[in-house]
C-alpha cells in the first residue's frame, strides 16, 4: 500500500510520471502487436490473404516494445543481467557492486544513444518497403530506450552512492493503489 505520508521530490515526481507514461505506451503498443498479429494469422489461414504491411509493422512495434520493456525491467529491479550481479552480495561489497553496475549501464547505454543519435539523420531518408514510413522510426526506439535507460539509472546510481533507497512508486502501486485526487496533487 502507498504510504499517505511519503514525500516525493522533483526528481521522484518526472521519474514516476517517466515510468507511468512508458508503461502506458507499452500497453497500447503491446495491444496493437496482439491485435495486428492475431488479424494477420486470420487473414492468412483462413481467408488466403495477407495484411501486406504487418510483418514490417509488427517488426518496429517489437523493437520498441523491447526497449521500453527493458526500462520497466530495470525498474522494478527484474532485469535478470543487472539484478543477478547485486543479489550476490552483500554489505559494503554489494553497494559497490551496484554503483559499479549503474555506471556500466549509464557509460554504454550513453554510447549506444549517441551512436544511435549521430546516425539518425541519415535514416529520414530510407523508407520501409511496405509500409512507406522512414526507417527513422525504428532507429529512435534505441535512441529512446536509451535515454530513458540513462536516467533511471542516474536516479538510482545517486541514491545509491548517497546510500539512501529509491523513493518510487513501483508499477503496481501505480497501476493497483486506490490513489485519491490529494494524494496525486501532492505528488
Amino acid at each position: 500500500m502507498r504510504d499517505k505520508n511519503r514525500k516525493f521530490s522533483l526528481f521522484d515526481n518526472f521519474i514516476n510520471w517517466m515510468i507511468f507514461i512508458t508503461s502506458l505506451v507499452l500497453i497500447v503498443i503491446g495491444a496493437v502487436l496482439s491485435v495486428l498479429l492475431f488479424a494477420e494469422v486470420v487473414c492468412r489461414y483462413f481467408f488466403n490473404y495477407s495484411i501486406f504491411f504487418a510483418e514490417e509493422l509488427s517488426r518496429v512495434l517489437f523493437i520498441w516494445f523491447g526497449l521500453l520493456g527493458s526500462v520497466l525491467a530495470l525498474h522494478e529491479g527484474s532485469h535478470i543481467g543487472f539484478d543477478s550481479i547485486k543479489k550476490k552480495f552483500q554489505g559494503n561489497t554489494a553497494h559497490i557492486i551496484a554503483i559499479i553496475t549503474y555506471l556500466v549501464i549509464i557509460f554504454y547505454c550513453s554510447y549506444v544513444f549517441l551512436g544511435c543519435i549521430s546516425i539518425l539523420p541519415r535514416q529520414r531518408f530510407q523508407v520501409f518497403a511496405s509500409l512507406g514510413i522512414s526507417l527513422f522510426w525504428s532507429y529512435l526506439s534505441v535512441a529512446v530506450g536509451m535515454a530513458l535507460i540513462v536516467i533511471r539509472s542516474l536516479y538510482s546510481f545517486v541514491h545509491e552512492l548517497v546510500r539512501k533507497p529509491d523513493n518510487l512508486l513501483s508499477l503496481d502501486e501505480m497501476f493497483h493503489s486506490k490513489v485519491t485526487e490529494e494524494e496525486v496533487i501532492t505528488c
